[in-house]
């Protein structure tokens, strides 16, 4: 991986939060996240240039900053951010497939935190000033670490 770390600034905190996320530069087999990284890079960019939506989509923590405020974007705007489902615990009764399960069980999480204004301290991490400009100008980072 020289010269970059093996696993990014967020995925230390996860790591030191007891979880144990797999590194972006696996590509293949399983728990493998980088190919699925890699793939979902490119479907977002296209979008941006191919829709109608393009102009009105915002990439969380690039284009917006860290901080409580950083998602809220203008009336309209589509904001895009990274998530690790296996951070949250997963209500596997909601559907037998477990990807699917994890989906709509973050989209959930989301939503209610949306709503009730809870989900800015998902996106106001504390960080260094070292490590916020390896998250703000490439590495990005999870909503939700802290």
């Amino acid at each position: 991986y020289a010269p970059f770390d093996e696993f990014r600034v967020g995925e230390h905190r996860v790591r030191a939060d007891g979880h144990r996320p797999f590194s972006s530069w696996q590509l293949a087999y399983p728990g493998s996240v980088g190919s699925q990284m890699l793939m979902g890079i490119a479907w977002l960019e296209r979008v941006r240039v191919s829709t109608e939506f393009g102009e009105r989509i915002v990439i969380w923590p690039f284009e917006t900053g860290i901080g409580a405020t950083s998602l809220q974007g203008e009336p309209g705007d589509v904001v895009f951010a990274e998530v690790w489902p296996s951070m949250f615990e997963i209500d596997r009764e909601c559907h037998e497939i477990l990807d699917a399960a994890q989906v709509m069980t973050v989209a959930q999480l989301m939503s209610r935190a949306d709503s009730d204004g809870s989900i800015h301290k998902w996106s106001n991490p504390t960080l260094s000033a070292r490590e916020r400009s390896h998250v703000l100008q490439e590495e990005g980072w999870t909503l939700g670490v802290l």
